[in-house]
């Protein structure tokens, strides 16, 4: 970025900030028009709930036992089901929309970006017997494909999944947010900078937005969620537990890493200070990051 478009920038996030544009603390943004709705309390646990009673029921009766999945009210709950794999990749039994599937080989079935993802589950739960697995599918309640999040685990030979919508985004959408933001900024600086103040944007989604420090002054740039911190000093903000995750931030950031830093902080859909995971890698004399949040306080491992 060239010095006089940065300081022009700058002086009007200065401006912004004097007018009191922005939220009240970094991540938090202003009321939108029409947010979207964010999933039922607890469908996390919900779904674990789920997939860890269907598993006990196989555990206990044996593979047969998945042939309940398909009509037994104990294996859905509201718009959660429960559905069974074989290890070659034969559905077993399903209790939503992949029963039309049970009896057929779904090693070839695509997600809506032409993922085989059963056939990556299935190859997953080779190597890690319990896990998770993000695909993009159809959400009927917005009525466009999403990220669906399924979680499965391996029971006498059978792979047993359950998956759902998450309202949050995911750490791989921070990250492919992140990949194209960066491609955005090398590209062109001035236009990128401009692209993620937009709130209306491609940048911004969900409780993911863009945010750029300024390596050299040592300062924010942007925050795509609350420009009332563009032009601040990086010292000056720390998490609920005093942590100067920026400065962290600045003291480990090359060019082509993917860097990733935890701290506690607001996210700016629910208002309420979580876990959060950033994802940051150094462009030129900036840093260009991506966090995605975790109920709970709690980030898995990286």
């Amino acid at each position: 970025m060239s010095t006089d478009f940065r300081k022009t920038w700058l002086a009007g996030a200065a401006l912004s900030a004097g007018l009191g544009l922005g939220g009240a603390a970094w991540g938090q943004e202003a009321p939108q028009a029409a947010p979207q709705a964010a999933a039922p309390a607890g469908i996390e646990q919900r779904v674990q709930d789920l997939l860890a009673r269907a598993v006990e029921h196989v555990r206990k009766n044996g593979p047969a036992a998945v042939n309940d999945f398909n009509r037994d009210a104990r294996f859905t709950d509201k718009d959660l089901y429960v559905y069974a794999l074989s290890r070659d990749g034969m559905m077993l039994a399903s209790g939503g929309w992949s029963a039309t599937l049970i009896g057929q080989s779904v090693l070839e079935e695509t997600d809506a970006r032409n993922r085989p993802f059963f056939k990556e589950m299935l190859e997953q739960a080779q190597r890690q017997p319990a896990g998770s697995l993000e695909y993009y599918w159809f959400n009927p309640a917005e009525g466009q494909p999403e990220v669906k999040l399924a979680y499965y685990q391996d029971v006498d030979g059978v792979v047993v999944a359950t998956g759902y919508f998450p309202a949050r985004a995911t750490e791989n959408q921070a990250k492919e947010l992140l990949d194209q933001a960066v491609s955005s900024y090398f590209q062109d600086p001035e236009q990128a900078l401009r692209r993620f103040a937009n709130r209306q944007g491609q940048f911004t989604r969900r409780d993911l937005y863009v945010f750029v420090l300024d390596i050299p002054s040592r300062t924010v740039v942007l925050n795509g969620a609350n420009r009332r911190f563009d032009g601040k000093p990086i010292a000056d903000f720390k998490d609920l537990h005093g942590k100067a995750f920026l400065e962290d931030m600045l003291a480990d950031v090359d060019r082509n890493v993917i860097h990733a830093i935890d701290y506690d902080w607001m996210n700016p859909q629910t208002r309420r200070v979580e876990r959060k995971r950033a994802f940051y890698q150094r462009v030129g004399d900036a840093l260009i990051g991506v966090g995605s949040y975790y109920p709970g306080g709690v980030a898995p491992k990286p």
